[in-house]
């Protein structure tokens, strides 16, 4: 199997690679799993590198009161 492995590279080489996932902005298709299994998928833009070593990115959210 080709690919890079993460744990191999330097953490410069780290942040560029993580940097490179959330610029330019892209749309992840983020899921959650309900308590009766079942599947939701929606859309996502928010969400950044947070660190390279150990490398990491999050998603961000915020509820809304009103609904």
């Amino acid at each position: 199997m080709s690919g890079i492995s993460f744990r191999e590279l330097d953490p410069y080489d780290r942040y560029k690679l993580l940097c490179g996932v959330v610029v330019p902005r892209p749309i992840a298709l983020v899921t959650t799993l309900d308590e009766n299994g079942k599947v939701n998928g929606a859309p996502f833009s928010f969400f950044n590198v947070f660190s390279e070593d150990p490398g990491g990115n999050g998603a961000g959210e915020a509820s809304d009161e009103t609904q």
